[in-house]
């Protein structure tokens, strides 16, 4: 195990640990060429018909329908220390918060910066620039589009894993990158699990069925 890799398990709750010993390719059926196209999807949320990539990819990407509350660690590899985020999101509205920053997402979007008490619109994610790994979208639609870029160049190095959280059995995906690898895991309802990249290492810690509603308040009044 790497040492990224190792920053990114010790820091969490117990639970977190691997399972298997990773293999260096993916198994059963080879790809195709050229992926079916479901017309009731945007093509961004296509599947790849990459079958290591799609069984991460299109769970993470679906988990946008879905109620819950989650908090993460971000923990970017040099320079900040972590730094917790919690995301809740139920029919209408989605709440991401990093630090004192929250993005709103609804009828309208916002960005609030709770400790001045101000909101701004639009998702302004240059108020996290000074976090690596950190965005509005870093549960999902970041490491989504990453995994869209990534994988049809390393489709022959890729592979897929499995790990434990908790008493459920998280689904990877691991990209190669020279000594180590980038690490994609979802929890079996498609929440993001686990990102292990370069600039951060991002870990869920608990996961909660129910939505927060004080996570919804602009914190401005």
């Amino acid at each position: 195990m790497s040492s990224r890799s190792l920053r990114a398990v010790a820091p969490t709750i117990a639970g977190l640990v691997i399972l298997v010993t990773l293999t260096g390719c993916v198994t059963g059926k080879r790809p195709t060429l050229g992926a079916k196209v479901d017309s009731s999807k945007p093509i961004s949320q296509q599947a790849l018909n990459i079958e290591a990539v799609d069984a991460v990819l299109v769970p993470l990407e679906s988990s946008e329908s879905l109620t819950y509350t989650a908090k993460y660690t971000i923990t970017p590899t040099t320079g900040t220390t972590e730094v917790e985020a919690v995301v809740s999101q139920q029919p209408g509205q989605r709440s991401v918060t990093i630090g004192d920053i929250r993005f709103l997402h609804g009828a309208t979007d916002v960005t609030c910066n709770l400790t001045k008490k101000v909101c701004e619109p639009g998702m302004l994610d240059q108020r996290v620039s000074n976090i690596p790994g950190a965005s509005s979208t870093f549960d999902r639609g970041s490491p989504a589009a990453k995994m869209r870029i990534t994988a049809p160049l390393r489709k022959t190095t890729l592979y897929a894993s499995k790990e434990a959280f908790e008493l459920q059995v998280t689904t990877c995906v691991n990209f190669p990158n020279g000594k180590a690898a980038d690490t994609y895991c979802i929890v079996p309802t498609g929440q993001l699990a686990r990102v292990e990249r370069t600039e951060a290492n991002i870990v869920l810690t608990s996961l909660s069925p129910e939505p927060n509603p004080a996570l919804f308040e602009r914190g401005d009044a």
